[in-house]
């Protein structure tokens, strides 16, 4: 595996093919959204300003029903988009890898129509499911050995200080080792998602076949796959900082753009709510737009990169494809 030139490779798609660049902002905006909002408001008093109100406080509140239904609509509304979100990441995810696959095989980059079109599939449907089932298992896990690392606590109980003492020298030791392990497991399955995933995507796999030819593909070629994961992180940290100072950048900016208007606001109406409303918005979009523009790009690269080196690994594992799929099923 020729390692620079896959990076090189990856780096002269993202920038000849610049229509890739919609699902790289696509996947980067659906993998995470916050927002929030507040109001304010005041009761009158109803003793015609004579002397401060007599009002009851609860009298004051608003009705129990009507911040349940508040609450109700905010969840619903949440939900709603967290959907939303999910399709999202998956159909561009799965449009940036077939996409980036149909170029390297015909040089014909799909239009942005066409690359939402490869990701709008089952398989989007089944790399969710895929992502999903991973995550229980590994929440299931990790809750497991988490609760196996502090049961030396339980030695508390006999209320003997040598006891004590072990039990949370053990349970200090065993959490450090869990987190070691939690860590490395994450790694891997961070790994070998990138060949699940394609397997799903790029050759229309089912599940537990992805799954099986996924990991055969990594196992096979585990070396080159390990360098290929630390020079693919080195370049994420590099990344990571770049867009650290940028990101700062681009706060003092819209500190003072927004700022400076939300100032003026509150100069002319003297209201701290209006002046917030008014600065927030220009502040958002002069960090939140390029921001949003610099992660879409890297995105595109790093899927990229990726994809061409499950490329060089795809002819062993259409090997392995086609044992499975002669290989009789064993008689009951």
């Amino acid at each position: 595996m020729n390692y620079t030139d896959l990076i090189k490779r990856a780096a002269w798609l993202t920038w000849r093919y610049k229509v890739l660049w919609i699902l790289g902002i696509l996947l980067a905006l659906s993998g995470g959204a916050g927002g929030g909002g507040s109001f304010n408001y005041t009761f009158p008093g109803n003793n015609g300003g004579m002397g401060p109100s007599m009002t009851p406080a609860w009298e004051m509140m608003p009705d129990p029903g009507v911040i349940a239904g508040f609450v109700l609509l905010c969840c619903c509304l949440l939900a709603l988009l967290i959907v939303v979100l999910t399709i999202v990441q998956y159909v561009a995810r799965t449009g940036l890898y077939r996409a980036v696959d149909q170029i390297e095989d015909t040089g014909v980059a799909p239009t942005w129509r066409e690359g939402l079109r490869l990701g709008w599939s089952n398989r989007a449907l089944r790399m969710f499911l895929l992502d999903l089932l991973v995550g229980l298992v590994l929440f299931i896990g990790v809750m497991a050995l988490l609760l196996l690392a502090v049961s030396p606590l339980l030695l508390l109980l006999f209320d003997i200080d040598a006891l004590s003492i072990f039990g949370g020298i053990a349970t200090a030791g065993l959490l450090l080792l869990a987190i070691l392990l939690i860590v490395v497991v994450s790694v891997v399955v961070a790994v070998l998602q990138q060949f699940w995933r394609r397997q799903i995507a790029l050759e229309d796999r089912s599940v537990g076949e992805a799954l099986a030819l996924g990991t055969g593909m990594a196992r096979r070629r585990a070396g080159d796959v390990a360098i290929f994961w630390i020079l693919m992180a080195i370049i994420g940290l590099v990344f990571g900082l770049m867009v650290f100072v940028l990101a700062f950048g681009l706060a003092l900016a819209g500190l003072a753009v927004g700022g400076g208007l939300g100032y003026a606001v509150y100069a002319l109406f003297d209201s701290i709510g209006w002046a917030i409303l008014a600065g927030l918005p220009f502040f958002l979009l002069i960090v939140g737009l390029p921001l949003l523009l610099v992660q879409g790009v890297y995105l595109v690269f790093e899927s990229g990169a990726w994809t061409l080196a499950y490329r060089q690994l795809r002819p062993a594992a259409e090997q392995d494809a086609e044992i499975l799929a002669v290989t009789p099923l064993p008689v009951q």
